[in-house]
């Protein structure tokens, strides 16, 4: 192969065998060197994916069928098998991989569910007072940190698509090269692998933007609901203070009018009582939600 290729590569000129060997010689040592370099960064991008979440569980989930497969397997020779001895090695295996399937039990579906399935969006509580405006931060901040949650995790995946479609890239001119049946078959996984990861993040991403949709709308009622409780806030504020002024007011007319002090202290701990009293109607009917 690599003798045909110097032929062709270096035209129909006059060579001798020696020229030849050389030449295939030299195209042979820079497809090696070339190789090697592939797989060094094949192994660059392995380790940096090693301790990612989402490798680990479609790891973990392709070790769950393969292993419920080889089961199946099993049980079908069992039903065939015809010697004691021969029942008794199958079963000893079946035991090990139900004891491994036991293991895995965790990855018994496709490990996307968390970026397919969104959490469930709840029903927001309404505020209706002033006194549950701090309420409603702490809901829109809850709310915030949900879709942020769930944004990172597609982003996640996404560097880890991009990471493995530059291990295709490599794993691809390493088949050219060389294309035996294990460098091809490294090729067929990685495209299936891409495949199930780009199918996953292409469904996430749709439930995102629903997700997300939802999420923003409930945001925006409760934020409408606080700027209507502030506004409330400062009325009940104003009305307040409208009531301590007349108080002051009465207080000084009292004073202006009032020469007997003991009638004074009198009118001046009416006015006070008035005004205490005034004031915590305004709190509690403000705190009323009807």
């Amino acid at each position: 192969f690599f003798i045909c290729l110097a032929i062709f590569a270096f035209g129909e000129g006059n060579f001798s065998v020696d020229e030849v060997d050389k030449n295939a010689s030299e195209i042979s040592a820079r497809n090696l060197n070339r190789i090697i370099e592939l797989n060094a960064k094949i192994k660059a991008i392995d380790e940096n994916l090693k301790g990612n979440i989402w490798i680990i569980k479609y790891a973990n989930f392709q070790n769950y069928q393969e292993l419920t497969q080889n089961e199946i397997e099993l049980e079908k020779k069992l039903k065939i098998a015809k010697t004691d001895e021969e029942k008794d090695n199958i079963k000893k295996q079946i035991k090990t991989i139900s004891d491994q399937l036991a293991l895995l039990s965790g990855y018994e579906n496709m490990p996307f569910s968390s970026i397919i399935t969104m959490p469930e969006v709840n029903e927001i509580s309404r505020i209706h007072n002033p006194f549950a405006i701090i309420t409603n931060f702490s809901n829109i901040k809850s709310l915030e940190s949900s879709k942020s949650d769930q944004k990172d995790q597609l982003a996640r995946l996404m560097g880890v698509i991009e990471k493995l479609k530059d291990k295709e890239l490599a794993l691809n001119e390493i088949a050219k090269i060389d294309p035996s049946e294990e460098n091809q078959k490294n090729l067929y996984n990685i495209h299936y692998e891409i495949r199930e990861f780009n199918s996953a993040y292409q469904i996430g991403a749709t439930t995102y933007s629903v997700f997300e949709k939802k999420i923003d709308e409930q945001i925006q009622i409760l934020k409408r609901d606080i700027k209507t409780q502030v506004k409330r806030a400062l009325n009940i504020a104003i009305l307040i203070f409208a009531t301590i002024l007349i108080a002051f007011l009465l207080k000084f007319i009292a004073k202006k009018y009032i020469k007997n002090d003991d009638n004074f202290y009198l009118a001046n701990k009416f006015i006070n009582v008035i005004n205490f009293t005034l004031i915590v109607l305004i709190l509690i009917f403000s705190y009323i939600e009807n």
